[in-house]
């Protein structure tokens, strides 16, 4: 944003000096050469009028509403100099009354020619470029995040004792290094629960003999007569 603030504060302030400098071209040709300041004025694409013997004060003021309005009036004020100079404006056009010895040149301008062209360029190409790399950064994180919940939903289902046979090891470097830890963790479980099977299961055959043998000498047992 403040590059694109930036940038319009630029080329506003191009577009203002261009039509402050036009309009004072055409007021002091006038003066000396008023058909070559109108062949001016139509060959830039403005509209120049001349009221003899007027005033500013008789011309009534515009408020100006919009920010670049204000562009073109310190614009006015540095190019006219000491020269008395007014701004109105309506909605579609601008004014600039420059007071002479004898009387006040008007010229006017659409309000197009202070907006740039490429405004709307620039919005696309900011708001693209930020859009397109939003969608890289959502497609990075989701590659990123995606190995993560695989590596907590077989920690999850490991610990029901369920298994997840096609956990492979995926992802940024500290989510590999943990998901390989808890490959290591779950092989170390693996054997320690296979051993302890494995040991019940021969401490079982090895008391199953005895056990036998008990039972039937006490099925084989005489009964006690007293």
């Amino acid at each position: 944003m403040y590059f694109l603030d930036r940038y319009l504060d630029s080329i506003t302030t191009n577009l203002a000096n261009n039509i402050a400098q036009t309009s004072k071209v055409i007021t002091d040709i006038h003066e000396k050469n008023p058909s070559l300041s109108s062949e001016i004025a139509y060959e830039m694409g403005v509209l120049a009028e001349f009221e003899p013997r007027r005033t500013l004060k008789s011309i009534a003021k515009t408020p100006l509403t919009a920010w670049e309005d204000q562009f073109l009036n310190e614009a006015l004020r540095e190019t006219f100099d000491m020269q008395p100079v007014l701004l109105t404006t309506t909605q579609y056009t601008l004014t600039v009354h420059a007071q002479t010895s004898k009387g006040v040149m008007s010229v006017s301008v659409v309000r197009k020619k202070l907006m740039s062209r490429t405004t709307i360029l620039v919005f696309i190409w900011v708001f693209g470029a930020s859009l397109f790399f939003l969608i890289i950064a959502l497609i990075f994180m989701r590659n990123q995040v995606r190995p993560i919940q695989r590596l907590a939903e077989a920690a999850e289902k490991f610990g029901k004792g369920m298994d997840m046979a096609d956990f492979k090891v995926s992802g940024a470097s500290e989510v590999r290094q943990a998901a390989k830890a808890f490959n290591l963790m779950r092989e170390r479980i693996r054997r320690q629960v296979t051993q302890r099977t494995d040991m019940l299961a021969g401490i079982s055959h090895d008391l199953r003999t005895p056990l036998t043998r008990i039972k039937l000498e006490l099925a084989l047992m005489k009964p006690n007569k007293k």
